[in-house]
């Protein structure tokens, strides 16, 4: 299959439109607004090797690592942002869009902001996702 965007708005995307809690969070790729002070999931790139396969070299396998960051000014709020994630990765996992072949959660951690007023939770997800391309020769 072609990739037909940067698989960052593919998994912004999935999860936007799948999303099913009583409340809406901001997605976007750029960070957290704390003068926004909404929840808010954060899609990142972390990494991806490149691993040639077949003959000659023109096939790529795409192993890629990207970060998903929900960030809210609840705990309990957190929590459900982090499980409705997971749920809609889980869900879309052999099929989540635009040429993606396989995507999965690997870890999650969470990296709370305590010692701002008002306490910000945020939680990283960890999600790794499998595409090929052919490169040109």
């Amino acid at each position: 299959m072609t990739i037909m965007e940067d698989p960052k708005l593919t998994i912004l995307n999935l999860l936007k439109n799948n999303w099913a809690l009583e409340f809406t969070p901001r997605f976007t790729t750029d960070w957290f607004d704390r003068k926004a002070m909404s929840p808010t999931v954060v899609v990142q790139h972390d990494v991806t090797p490149v691993i040639f396969a077949g003959l000659g070299g023109t096939r790529r396998r795409h192993e890629g690592d990207y970060s998903v960051h929900v960030f809210s000014l609840s705990p309990g709020e957190r929590w459900k942002m982090k499980e409705e994630v997971d749920r809609i990765i889980q869900e879309k996992r052999s099929s989540p869009g635009t040429g993606l072949e396989f995507a999965q959660i690997r870890n999650w951690v969470d990296i709370d902001e305590v010692d701002v007023s008002p306490k910000i939770y945020h939680s990283r997800i960890l999600t790794g996702l499998v595409y090929y391309r052919t490169s040109a020769t």
